[in-house]
């Protein structure tokens, strides 16, 4: 399901000419799933590499909704300012500590 109320399945995923995308970034709840325990028996990440995206961000896990807001929004702020310097793991690590240490205010100005 996509904002707006929108499908996309592994499918159509698939079809996609993804030959060019360099990041995907799957952000909602057990996207990294693959078989009986996601919606897809094949998985979204799956589609996305047979596609051609050459990198996928995705969570095995049950996330929060505005903490992933806040970690992804992160992530490309530290990739868009290093340009192309900072390695997606360590942005994503740093992105991570930077989400831990923030405070509750600073959250509602983020």
């Amino acid at each position: 399901m996509l904002a707006g109320g929108s499908t996309l399945s592994a499918g159509d995923i698939v079809d996609l000419p993804l030959h060019k995308c360099h990041l995907a970034v799957l952000s909602a709840c057990q996207t990294g799933l693959v078989g009986s325990a996601s919606a897809e028996a094949v998985g979204l990440t799956p589609a996305l590499l047979v596609a051609g995206a050459a990198r996928i961000v995705s969570s095995l896990w049950p996330v929060d909704d505005a903490a992933t807001a806040l970690l992804i929004t992160r992530v490309y702020h530290i990739l868009i300012e290093s340009h192309g310097q900072q390695s997606l793991t360590s942005a994503l690590r740093n992105a991570q500590i930077w989400l831990q240490q923030l405070t509750f205010q600073e959250a509602r100005t983020s």
